[in-house]
């Protein structure tokens, strides 16, 4: 879910405003008896105030304008004040990706929490870097499995099976020489990227939209509040059908994937506070089940004829654009269809793609139609060259 900055339609005291149209009027307002032909005193002397002037009206004041709307916003930092105008939103965390390494070392070698692991550096000499979240001794047989997160949140911290095959020591780089080997045999994942400004934006203009419905724990409540959560992508919440008072969210992430246990977790306390009951949201005699959807993939594969740029990194974009627009069905309750003619649309803005054929969803050129608490997820992508 995403909302690109709006163009801003200029007010008409902006409009011709460039260097030649403003000392042109300035030249206009001195006295007709005087020389003010190009390279005379007045002439010179007002071009550089003609300048400042044109930068001021054609780039200064339109930014100014465009910051104090956040549909027009494009500053991150400004739409963070905007964010928090609107009851102390904020922009959503990266979240750290987790998993497991094995290790095998010498039998009843204690690995202390904080201990680190990493990558093989790539070409660029950059490496993803983890450390143990909890403290574990090495078995009798030499092994150990122990959960680790990575140092830094973001995408980028989730890594493939096998990667993590090195230990970079404690906190002060002391390293254990009794560790032989080190591995994650499963992929570490979880990983998400912050908050970006459009999905932000989404946020800021649905708060104000919604400012004539209640905060007493209705369905666009819910939503907002499942939304506010690092991770979360799309919610769809099932209001209670009868007398228990029970609410189901159901979760994506912001990856458009089933919502990992953690962020389900957050989304609950955060939404009932078990802890605080005074920084609950919901209404005191609400039950809420939070849960992630029954999904349905989405294969698409299409022919795309290029006018620049490489068939990975037109992939690539797809790819955005395509998560988006699923997270967006995931969040409309009311048209539950992943449309052929929206995957036309998402090709054909795609600039470096001059034209496209044979698109398919799920290996037919039709709509795919899912029920009520399905969500559609991304599963592969097949973009061949013509």
């Amino acid at each position: 879910m995403a909302l690109e900055a709006e163009e801003m339609e200029l007010p008409d005291f902006l409009e011709n405003s460039s260097e030649d149209e403003i000392h042109e009027k300035m030249l206009g307002n001195l006295p007709e008896d005087i020389d003010k032909s190009e390279g005379g005193f007045p002439w010179d002397f007002t071009r550089p105030t003609a300048i400042e002037i044109s930068e001021l009206k054609e780039y200064v004041l339109v930014e100014v304008l465009k910051c104090l709307f956040p549909a027009t916003c494009e500053e991150s930092y400004l739409l963070d004040y905007h964010a928090d105008e609107r009851g102390g939103m904020v922009r959503r965390e990266s979240v750290n990706a987790s998993g497991y390494v094995t290790i095998t070392a010498k039998a009843g070698l204690v690995i202390p929490l904080g201990y680190g692991f990493s990558t093989e550096a790539d070409d660029e000499g950059n490496t993803i870097e983890f450390v143990t979240i909890e403290e574990a001794t090495v078995d009798t047989l030499g092994n150990a499995k122990i959960p680790i997160e990575a140092v830094e949140g973001g995408a980028d911290s989730n890594v493939g099976a096998n990667t993590i095959v090195l230990h970079t020591g404690d906190e002060n780089g002391e390293l254990l020489d009794e560790i032989i080997s080190v591995t994650n045999e499963e992929p570490i994942t979880g990983g998400l990227d912050e908050e970006d400004d459009d999905t932000l934006r989404e946020r800021i203009v649905e708060y104000d939209q919604s400012q004539d419905v209640s905060f007493i724990g209705n369905v666009a409540d819910y939503k907002r509040w499942a939304l506010s959560v690092a991770g979360v992508g799309a919610a769809t919440v099932i209001s209670a059908k009868d007398t228990s008072g029970t609410v189901k969210i159901i979760l994506l992430d912001q990856n458009g994937q089933p919502a990992s246990k953690q962020i389900q977790d957050a989304v609950y306390d955060y939404i009932m506070s078990p802890d605080d009951g005074e920084a609950r949201l919901a209404p005191t005699n609400a039950v809420l089940e939070i849960t992630t959807p029954d999904t349905v993939t989405i294969n698409v594969a299409a022919v795309v004829y290029l006018k620049e740029g490489t068939i990975r990194e037109v992939q690539d974009s797809f790819k955005t654009e395509l998560q988006a627009y699923l997270l967006n069905v995931s969040s409309d309750a009311t048209d539950n269809v992943v449309r052929i003619s929206a995957i036309n649309s998402l090709l054909s803005s795609i600039s470096d793609i001059y034209d496209y054929e044979n698109v398919q969803i799920n290996d037919a050129a039709k709509n795919v139609e899912f029920t009520s608490g399905q969500m559609p997820v991304l599963g592969t992508i097949a973009l061949t060259e013509g």
